[in-house]
């Protein structure tokens, strides 16, 4: 039963993770939206390790459980896929925040700061 919880959770990583990639509508010659594009792929590659190692582990689990004998546990592909993927899921945010950082630095953003909800007033550059 835990293996199949650990692969039901695998593949709904992999599934949002495919999800959060295709959702990336990139224009031509855009180099910002093209970078988080590329880090949103490799959050997508780093979450088909944890599938790979747990629908091993489970397949071979079943047929051990059928036929008797000894199964595989892959745990190693399982912990470093999920760490991978929150190393990149963590390095996406931070490229984000400094890409939207240097973004509003240089168009004259004004916020209202009053934390009450987001009212960006722009004025354009002169």
């Amino acid at each position: 039963m835990v293996y199949l919880v650990l692969l039901i959770l695998s593949a709904l990583l992999t599934v949002g993770a495919l999800a959060f990639w295709l959702q990336a509508n990139v224009p031509v010659g855009d180099t910002t939206a093209e970078a988080l594009k590329k880090l949103r792929f490799g959050m997508f590659l780093a979450s088909l390790a944890p599938l790979a190692g747990s629908t091993v582990t489970y397949f071979w689990y079943r047929y051990a459980v059928v036929h008797g004998g000894r199964y595989i546990v892959a745990y190693g592909p399982v912990l470093i896929g999920f760490f991978a993927f929150f190393a990149r899921l963590n390095n996406y945010r931070q490229v984000s925040k400094r890409l939207q950082a240097q973004q509003t630095a240089g168009s004259g953003y004004t916020g209202s700061g009053s934390g009450s909800g987001y009212a960006p007033s722009w004025t354009p550059p002169s």
